[in-house]
């Protein structure tokens, strides 16, 4: 609640008065978010077996209250003319560079699902920056070719 005039009233015996206190007013607080997505390809061409990590987005914050990212529908890499093929192994984290990443920890596109990331109002005003890297781990066993992966990252603003 935004903090604003009350009135108050006060009575002890025959003697009363009634004024006006700072305090809640009753009417929410109204924050906003604003935020931009840019991302890389959003298919990867597979070509020898190996670990691979990269930059799949960076999110631009800013506003006047927090914010909560939530995570779902995160997949594996599919193989895009073979469904049935076995997936590419897909990790996600978040940080600046590839090591704060490894810092902050990788996980799996199943433990993805359900994620909450919440940035507190001061960060948000100060403009947030979010790098969520991807991290593919490709076996003998994946074609060299096209895969896909599918997630969705919801933003939402978190009012105090």
């Amino acid at each position: 609640w935004e903090p604003g005039p009350v009135d108050i009233g006060v009575k002890a015996g025959p003697v009363s008065a009634v004024d006006k206190i700072l305090g809640p007013s009753c009417s929410p607080a109204m924050c906003e978010i604003a935020y931009s997505v840019s991302h890389n390809r959003l298919d990867f061409r597979i070509m020898r077996p190996g670990v691979y990590a990269a930059p799949l987005a960076v999110i631009e914050l800013s506003g006047t209250g927090g914010a909560k990212l939530t995570f779902e529908d995160f997949s594996h890499g599919q193989y895009l003319t073979d469904p049935g093929a076995l997936p590419v192994l897909f990790e996600y984290s978040v940080g600046a560079t590839l090591e704060e990443a490894d810092a902050f920890g990788w996980r799996s596109a199943d433990d993805m699902n359900g994620e909450r990331w919440e940035y507190d109002q001061a960060e948000v005003q100060a403009g947030k920056t979010i790098t969520l890297w991807v991290k593919a781990t490709v076996t003998d066993y994946h074609f060299s070719s096209d895969y896909e992966a599918a997630g969705k990252i919801s933003i939402t603003p978190v009012c105090l």
